[in-house]
């Protein structure tokens, strides 16, 4: 499988009108990489929460990019997400990925999604399958 970026990534693509835009950060190790979200009314489910499927995306993008950060091509092979408490529109977010494991073509990492305040949101288990 050839893996072509054509910068319409929902989540970070430049090109994406209706995406996401997300940044990334790393660790200088490069085990950890997070970015930022601040949800709005399009992000919505119930009126004023965080549709949980936005979260899904944000958690599986930043461990796509932990991910790629360490030169490996890669593609989700699963998500265990786990919400906690809701995600509230407008309300800034931080989602961290770490490294947990790499073997042969399989990496697992680690999610978390906080307020600012540091109330944990979500946390998610990515699995992501070397191609």
């Amino acid at each position: 499988m050839k893996l072509i970026n054509d910068d319409f990534c929902f989540a970070c693509g430049e090109k994406n009108p209706y995406g996401l835009h997300l940044s990334f950060e790393y660790s200088d190790e490069g085990d950890v990489a997070w970015t930022y979200f601040v949800p709005d009314k399009s992000h919505e489910g119930w009126e004023g929460i965080v549709h949980g499927g936005i979260t899904a995306v944000v958690m599986d993008e930043v461990a796509a990019k932990l991910v790629s950060r360490m030169a490996i091509r890669s593609v989700t092979g699963r998500l265990d997400v786990r919400y906690i408490k809701p995600a509230l529109v407008g309300e800034r977010l931080e989602f961290r990925a770490k490294l947990l494991h790499h073997r042969g073509r399989i990496v697992e990492t680690k999610v978390e999604a906080r307020r600012d305040d540091g109330t944990l949101v979500a946390t998610c288990i990515a699995v992501m399958y070397q191609v």
